[in-house]
């Protein structure tokens, strides 16, 4: 794949449009016309599939440590600290990353920023997994870690270089897709690592899964996850309108965190299947319809740096979703803890670790004190879904005050995918070169 800075701006007059409000209405007929003509290349293809390939070592990467992490912090002698840190690194060193990347990219180029980045995870990966203490494994994550934030915000970038707006949402949505089965088969794989090379077993507190049956507990909501964000991109596409998808969205993951707090330890497995859909429907359409909407409110100039300010802006609201979280479960589990006589004593330590608790619960012989602290895990986790349910409804309420903009905007990129000589860049609109437009332009001129 070789992207070059575009040396020629050449549009279409008819094709122009401006980041006027329209209340999601249907755009002009020449810019549909305008849009439609754009078709994915044999090289465009090929070069978006190796893109895809990256993405999905990038969300194995992000899941498969924290399926193994309790093990795998006492193979190596890790503290519950440093564990912590160990899943904690990868939100942390992503986010701050992110917009350094992003204005490099627009420097040197997105081709050279993607093979640093590219690079410095398959190093950070290598030290990883030659690691004999986990100090060594925090070093090795952080490199890791904070190359795959790289990796995601050009991946952000290059599909907003490459591609027109009204065509944008089915490629980001199946770039979620990619990313969801990445970070399904990530805990899979980190599970079955831990399971069967004689670790010890790592079991879900409340339901008592074993590794690899608490990885596969997350494929429906993964599932309904990727289908749910590749309709909404195939549709927005046809439609080009992005606003029902943003309202659905919020209201689904509203409806779906409420639903989630009916979960407890004695649910089966069809009504955790069903009571979890809603949420990752919810999650699916926003993932795509949210960075629709912030490009098509700005310039099309301005789309590459909208979709990675959108990228940095993502991770770091997951990096304080989890503080949030964390910080509501431990005073809860804290609280439930102090109300039973035989955990008083052991509350404080067991709320700040609830990895402990998990490998403390299993080697619990069955009995009234172990469904005790099953029932107290299991209403700490409660309380987080009541917690996203407060935030869901408030972003659900604020989602009914965005404007709705045309799709169907001019291509402008500063960047383009080469097709054919190097010196011989492609408008990625037209499909005509860009050396021929210039010779047209200028025979209709002296005519």
């Amino acid at each position: 794949m070789e992207i070059e800075p575009a040396p020629e701006r050449v549009h279409d007059a008819a094709g122009t449009a401006t980041a006027a409000a329209a209340a999601d209405a249907p755009p002009a007929p020449e810019m549909n016309d305008a849009g439609a003509a754009w078709k994915p290349t044999k090289r465009f293809l090929l070069a978006f599939m190796s893109l895809q390939v990256i993405v999905a070592a990038v969300a194995i990467e992000s899941t498969s440590l924290p399926a193994a992490l309790p093990v795998l912090s006492s193979e190596l002698g890790g503290t519950a600290l440093e564990a912590f840190w160990a899943g904690t690194s990868y939100l942390l060193a992503s986010t701050v990353i992110q917009p350094t990347v992003a204005s490099m990219s627009h420097i040197l180029g997105r081709r050279i920023m993607l093979y640093v980045c590219a690079a410095g995870f398959a190093g950070g990966s290598l030290i990883t997994a030659l690691a004999r203490n986990f100090t060594v494994v925090l070093v090795g994550r952080t490199i890791q870690t904070s190359s795959g934030g790289g990796i995601v915000v050009l991946l952000e970038i290059l599909i907003s270089d490459l591609i027109p707006l009204a065509h944008r949402g089915t490629w980001f949505s199946i770039n979620a897709a990619m990313w969801s089965f990445g970070t399904a088969g990530g805990p899979l794989m980190g599970a079955a690592f831990a399971q069967y090379v004689s670790w010890l077993l790592y079991y879900q507190a409340v339901k008592s899964y074993s590794p690899i049956l608490s990885a596969v507990a997350m494929l429906p909501v993964t599932i309904h996850l990727s289908w749910a964000s590749m309709a909404v991109g195939a549709i927005a596409g046809k439609i080009l309108r992005y606003r029902w998808a943003l309202w659905g969205g919020w209201t689904l993951v509203t409806l779906g965190s409420g639903i989630l707090y009916l979960l407890k330890p004695e649910t089966s497995i069809v009504q955790y299947v069903f009571l979890t859909t809603p949420f990752g429907l919810g999650a699916g359409m926003l993932f795509t319809a949210e960075i629709l909407a912030i490009q098509a409110g700005t310039e099309p100039m301005l789309n590459g740096h909208a979709a990675a300010f959108f990228s940095f802006i993502r991770i770091f609201g997951q990096a304080i979703g989890v503080a949030v979280s964390g910080v509501v479960f431990q005073n809860v589990f804290k609280k439930k803890l102090d109300g039973l006589p035989e955990f008083a004593g052991v509350a404080y330590e067991y709320s700040r670790d609830a990895t402990l608790v998990v490998e403390i619960i299993q080697g619990m012989p069955s009995g009234e004190s172990k469904a005790r602290i099953i029932q107290a895990y299991s209403d700490a986790l409660g309380a987080i879904w009541l917690s996203l349910l407060a935030f869901s409804a408030l972003a659900a309420v604020l989602s009914m005050t965005v404007k709705g903009y045309s799709m169907a905007q001019e291509h402008v990129t500063e960047q383009k995918l080469v097709q054919g000589e190097k010196s011989k860049p492609v408008n990625m609109e037209s499909g005509v070169l860009v050396g021929e437009q210039s010779e047209k332009r200028n025979e209709t001129e002296d005519a």
